[in-house]
């Protein structure tokens, strides 16, 4: 499966699909907060049943980001963990926030954040097992202002996953999934 989202300006974007979320469960806390229990599965194919309602989110990634980001989150990492050898988890990662390879891998991800206010068209694809078509589909998104606020908090969970990489060893990709992310829900229209 694959994405492509142009912006009103001409503005394109290319995701390819790498995971699927398969919701186990979810519970709700005493002040209303939904939490949810799911299993991160690779992408490799998707089985769609007749039978029974399961609610699945594909999560795609934009290949273009992760050639820049990934090689800088790993020599970010790589710098923790050569300091971490030698002095300490805690003062390694105190050294990490400071650095310039900190600096650069935040950067790199705040520019990232590319979603903007107005019409955004995609386009779907999807190889169909068996069938040598492909199956495309298009629709149309309005982002709102208060839609790309709603997105841009996810600067706030940089930091969290700087701190979370060096405590667990996990790769940006692992953690990325795991991190409660804010979404945001615009207007959404078949083209």
């Amino acid at each position: 499966m694959n994405l492509r989202a142009t912006h009103q300006d001409g503005d394109k974007r290319d995701f390819d699909w790498r995971f699927l979320n398969d919701n186990q469960s979810q519970s709700r806390d005493a002040q209303g907060n939904i939490s949810s229990q799911f299993r991160t599965i690779p992408a490799v194919a998707l089985k769609v049943s007749t039978i029974s309602l399961v609610e699945k989110t594909v999560g795609f990634h934009n290949a273009q980001f992760e050639e820049h980001f990934n090689p800088l989150f790993s020599q970010m990492m790589e710098l923790y963990r050569h300091n971490e050898t030698k002095l300490g988890s805690a003062a390694a990662l105190e050294h990490i926030l400071q650095s310039l390879e900190f600096e650069k891998t935040q950067q790199a991800y705040l520019e990232s954040l590319f979603w903007r206010t107005g019409k955004w068209d995609f386009l779907f694809t999807a190889k169909l097992s068996g069938m040598n078509q492909v199956h495309a589909q298009r629709f149309t998104v309005t982002f709102k202002d208060e839609d790309i606020v709603f997105l841009r908090r996810n600067t706030e969970q940089f930091v969290p996953c700087v701190k979370a990489a060096c405590a667990s060893g996990l790769e940006q990709q692992a953690l990325s999934r795991m991190l409660m992310w804010s979404s945001a829900y615009p207007s959404v229209k078949s083209a």
